[in-house]
């Protein structure tokens, strides 16, 4: 083999890697870049927006607890109390029947008894 054919296929051989190189470094590079922009979808809140959502929720503790007061102390008229009881009524599961299938024939044991004199007895 002739020296510049050995420096031919040397320079391919080079040239093979630094690309199979760039390609890796381009994938890792695409891969930090994706990553960077996964982190940076979380949503960022801010202080005073903690303090009014945890006060939104308070509120609505508040009032929930004033509605069971209400309840508990049976202040409450009939119609209201009837509305509340359809709600919960609405919401639960129908309560499934049991079918009791009693398997039965068409046939009496003396119609059994008949067709076997006839048949196996003839």
């Amino acid at each position: 083999m002739s020296a510049s054919l050995v420096h031919k296929s040397l320079q391919i051989l080079k040239s093979d890697t630094v690309l199979s190189q760039d390609k890796k470094s381009n994938e890792v590079k695409k891969r930090k870049k994706n990553n960077k922009k996964a982190g940076n979808s979380t949503k960022k809140i801010t202080l005073k927006q903690l303090q009014q959502t945890v006060e939104d929720e308070k509120h609505k503790l508040e009032a929930n607890l004033h509605k069971l007061q209400l309840l508990s102390s049976r202040k409450l008229d009939s119609e209201t109390a009837e509305k509340v009881f359809k709600r919960t009524v609405k919401n639960s599961k129908p309560k499934e029947e049991e079918i009791v299938d009693t398997e039965g024939t068409a046939f009496t044991e003396e119609d059994f008894f008949k067709f076997e004199q006839e048949y196996f007895c003839a």
